[in-house]
């Protein structure tokens, strides 16, 4: 497999921006590595995307913002190829909120793994992980199919992770883990998901992780 190109022009307000206006960079906060080596990353198959590890502490949530100082990200090669075979992009305008809906799962399940987990009321749950080797969880049923970005707002030992296991039945795969920053903060994988049953556990720490609030966002954007 060769390199990847994308013909992009994007639009904000009365600028575009196209070519080499674009700077752009790697994620410093996705961990990657092969499939031997970190196999946590890997591929989960020919049709279902892949695993992600999410660094949180490693976030940089400034880029989104004005004034930003992008000086040392790279700017792009400009592939001739790319734009010869796909043409002019063609316009695509974001749906406005009101488009994307929120669905709130009920909780089905918790399971404590050598710890501990308690829920609270509208699903909010406290993970207990003292117990080394402990990862409790809590199953969340969304009570139908849905695709979209799981969310949920969580606090919990800095350096600890939260993983999030999904399936069409309760044949649940761990697909995604997120390492804390100590702080609360809201969790969501980049790529969309495909599920009804959504798990959240606990992997380690010497305090407990909370979850406060999750819902699965649904929509096109």
């Amino acid at each position: 497999m060769g390199p990847a190109a994308l013909n992009i022009c994007v639009e904000a307000g009365e600028k575009n921006f196209c070519g080499e206006d674009f700077r752009c960079r790697l994620s410093p906060h996705f961990i990657r590595g092969d499939t031997d080596a970190d196999p946590m990353a890997s591929r989960i198959s020919a049709w279902g995307g892949f695993k992600e590890i999410y660094d949180t502490r490693l976030y940089d949530g400034g880029w989104k913002l004005p004034g930003y100082d992008d000086g040392n990200w790279e700017r792009p090669h400009i592939c001739v190829l790319a734009n010869t075979k796909f043409g002019e992009p063609e316009r695509y305008c974001l749906p406005s909120p009101e488009t994307i809906e929120r669905v709130v799962p009920e909780v089905l399940e918790t399971i404590g793994n050598l710890g501990r987990a308690e829920v609270f009321s509208g699903g909010a749950a406290a993970l207990h992980t003292q117990t080394p080797g402990s990862f409790p969880a809590v199953i969340y049923d969304f009570t139908r199919e849905i695709t979209g970005y799981p969310e949920a707002v969580v606090k919990g030992e800095r350096g600890s992770s939260i993983s999030f296991w999904y399936g069409e039945s309760l044949e649940l795969l761990r697909t995604d883990t997120f390492i804390l920053n100590g702080e609360e903060q809201t969790l969501s994988p980049f790529c969309r998901r495909a599920f009804r049953y959504l798990k959240i556990s606990a992997n380690g720490g010497g305090s407990d992780s909370a979850v406060r609030s999750h819902a699965g966002r649904q929509g096109d954007a």
